[in-house]
């Protein structure tokens, strides 16, 4: 079991690392392989002429993964995504307006 969350965990935090923008900010890798992109950005309103914005994070999206699932290693996977994701400085800007 122990060996499952460890490499798992790893797998998912390189994927992620090697996946992801290398900072906030800049286009997330993933984005140009595929051409598109695959960032969570819904803009739900105004508020003072400026937009508000809903980001859904990769972390946040992976610990609904991680509810709603039983197997070990797609859990593990999301938890070592999660933690790379958890590593921006942005992390907390879920709901935000625009500039």
């Amino acid at each position: 079991m122990w060996i499952i969350l460890s490499v798992g965990s790893i797998i998912g935090y390189l994927t992620y690392s090697l996946g992801s923008a290398p900072e906030v900010g800049v286009p997330n890798r993933f984005d140009r392989w595929i051409g598109f992109q695959t960032s969570l950005k819904f803009r739900v309103g105004l508020k003072n002429n400026r937009r508000v914005v809903l980001h859904v994070h990769h972390w946040l999206y992976l610990w609904s993964i991680l509810m709603m699932t039983e197997w070990l290693p797609i859990q593990a996977f999301c938890f070592g995504g999660m933690i790379q994701g958890l590593t921006y400085s942005d992390w907390y800007h879920v709901l935000y307006i625009e500039p």
